[in-house]
């Protein structure tokens, strides 16, 4: 699914992902905001967000080295190890 896709509804399996201030939604390794359009709601596939955390990852990750540091690469998306899973890290 491409980034920008709506939907009326998310996957059955997404998972509430807050990060500052923010729920986003996260199911099969795409992200997913809530949005109104007009008079009903739709969830928005978006760029994994900066600081997301998750406690899975997905299938088939690797990883990776870049500069002095090493990541986990779930297709575009890099992921760190934190204490409380895999934080979303936005390489430029």
């Amino acid at each position: 699914i491409a980034i920008g896709t709506m939907l009326a509804r998310p996957p059955a399996a997404v998972v509430p992902v807050p990060v500052a201030g923010t729920t986003y939604y996260y199911a099969g390794n795409k992200y997913y905001t809530r949005v109104m359009r007009s008079s009903w709601v739709a969830y928005q596939v978006v760029a994994p967000p900066a600081g997301a955390i998750i406690t899975t990852l997905p299938a088939n990750c690797k990883s990776v080295r870049v500069g002095n540091a090493t990541y986990t690469q779930c297709g575009p998306t890099y992921y760190t190890r934190v204490a409380t899973g895999y934080q979303v890290v936005v390489l430029n």
